[in-house]
């Protein structure tokens, strides 16, 4: 009986050694269920960052097709720029013909009016030497008919000439004189005609 008594108290020690064991299973399981908590704790967060990386991606994605948008509409405004300064060049290069055009005429002008003031100056010339020119005409008598002259480039420089005609009588009919780049120089030329008649 006493053996049976220690039996029974050693499987009282067994069962409460159990017991412990038991508990500390239930104890292990409890950390185990916090940690598995913590764990989900862990990815619900991870799922949050992913979720707020996913928005961030997709608010790049806006930024990125908002900045391309930029991007091509400057490429417009650049092209339309470059096609403003590729007319603006155009015009200018037109407006230089367009001077040198005008630098031209202007050139031409100032030759014509060097021109027109060396024929005035020739002119001036011819008159003080008119001026100088001393006829002396008797009885002059001129019966022209049907003249035609044409001059071109002509240039008479007459000094001291003096013309004493007494007399004369010249009767054309039907003449017709052509001079082309005719250059008559006459110094100190005296004529002196008496009784000349000339019929043609």
């Amino acid at each position: 009986m006493a053996e049976d008594t220690g039996y029974r108290a050693e499987d009282k020690g067994y069962r409460a050694e159990d017991t412990g064991y038991r508990a500390e299973d239930t104890g292990y399981r409890a950390e185990d269920t916090g940690y598995r908590a913590e764990d989900t704790g862990y990815r619900a967060e991870d799922t949050g960052y992913r979720a707020e990386d996913k928005g961030y991606r997709a608010e790049d994605t806006g930024y990125r097709a908002q900045d391309t948008g930029y991007r091509a509409k400057d490429t417009g405004y650049m092209a339309e720029n470059t096609g403003y300064r590729a007319e603006d060049k155009g015009y200018r290069a037109e407006d230089t013909g367009y001077r040198a055009e005008d630098t031209g005429y202007m050139a031409e002008d100032r030759g014509y009016r060097a021109e027109d003031t060396g024929y005035r100056a020739e002119v001036t010339g011819y008159r003080a030497e008119v001026a100088g020119l001393r006829i002396q005409d008797t009885g002059l008598r001129i019966q022209v008919t049907g003249l035609r002259i044409q001059v071109t480039g002509l240039r008479i420089q007459v000094t001291g000439l003096r013309i004493q005609v007494t007399g004369l009588r010249i009767q054309v009919t039907g003449l017709r004189i052509k001079v082309t780049g005719l250059r008559i120089q006459v110094t100190g030329l005296r004529i002196q005609v008496t009784g000349l008649r000339i019929q043609g």
